[in-house]
């Protein structure tokens, strides 16, 4: 990322971009920068970790034995290069720091990341899309599709995830609205309704359900990694959502509307404060009720 801004003079705006400038900066500007001879081009270099990166999300491995990235790479190289072979490519590839050996005659890339952006890549040049499509329910694909999503119509995705129905695919219709370069006008309405029914009081209780689901994921994803694994909310509880959890709940309703009413800004955005001890444990048990995932919820202890 440094690398980035010193070769460009500012970052990019969207982490595509990024990850895009990261690989150019990795596969060939550095050399272009010490006069190095370099007998491939960067674009020809990403064409061949394309395939490789798209073969080991396919094969859901975060790295690879030598013989199975010989057998990906080897039909790929002779495309783009007569003269480079498999052994000199993957040592340049190491040597620029996008591969790594993390054992003997295994590689992976430097950050899964990485392997998910030129995933998305390959996908979005070669396909095919139906594997982004087959796959809106499963987060192994999550991020390729969001990365895919940035630099394409996200149509036919969004539409698949509707017709899933389950909340990872539409938090991943959400964000890929947020991500993509066009889409349909008349899919971003179909969106904003399936939100709105979170208020709704006439809609479906499962609807309702649902969409707060959906809002709560959205504004819980962004998360930062504490060293013993566990990950905490990097933005504070916002009044909205609380806003959601006190028109949901049935109990203490009305005390937790009074207890909102008296400490909000007027920003729907801005954390919640002044809430009582035990309304806060109920909203925790809430979330923990609404979204059924893996992970559990609750709150930083006075030592955290």
């Amino acid at each position: 990322i440094v690398n980035v801004h010193r070769y460009r003079g500012a970052l990019p705006g969207t982490r595509a971009e990024l990850y895009a400038e990261m690989c150019l900066v990795l596969l060939g500007r550095r050399q272009q920068a010490k006069r190095l001879a370099d007998p491939l081009r960067a674009g020809q270099k990403e064409a061949v970790l394309r395939e490789l990166a798209f073969t080991m999300m396919r094969d859901r491995a975060r790295d690879m034995p030598n013989d199975r990235v010989s057998a990906v790479i080897g039909p790929v190289l002779p495309r783009v290069s007569s003269s480079v072979g498999e052994l000199q490519f993957l040592a340049d590839i190491r040597a620029n720091g996008l591969l790594f050996e993390p054992q003997r005659d295994v590689y992976c890339f430097a950050h899964h990341t990485f392997q998910e952006y030129l995933a998305a890549a390959r996908i979005r040049e070669h396909g095919p899309l139906q594997t982004l499509i087959d796959n809106v329910d499963d987060p192994w694909w999550r991020e390729t599709t969001l990365l895919y999503a940035a630099g394409a119509n996200a149509g036919a995705i969004i539409e698949a995830c509707l017709a899933s129905g389950q909340l990872p695919a539409l938090a991943l219709a959400f964000d890929c609205a947020d991500a993509a370069s066009e889409l349909d006008p008349e899919l971003r309405s179909r969106l904003e309704r399936l939100l709105s029914d979170a208020t709704n009081p006439n809609a479906p209780d499962e609807r309702r359900r649902l969409a707060a689901a959906v809002i709560a994921t959205q504004q819980l994803r962004a998360t930062v990694q504490l060293g013993d694994g566990t990950q905490v909310c990097a933005a504070p509880v916002s009044q909205d959502l609380y806003q959601l959890f006190t028109n949901q709940m049935r109990v203490s309703r009305q005390r937790a509307l009074d207890d909102l009413g008296q400490h909000a800004s007027g920003n729907p955005s801005g954390a919640v404060t002044g809430i009582r001890a035990t309304d806060a444990i109920a909203f925790i048990d809430w979330l923990n009720l609404l979204l059924e995932r893996d992970v559990t919820y609750r709150l930083l202890g006075l030592n955290e």
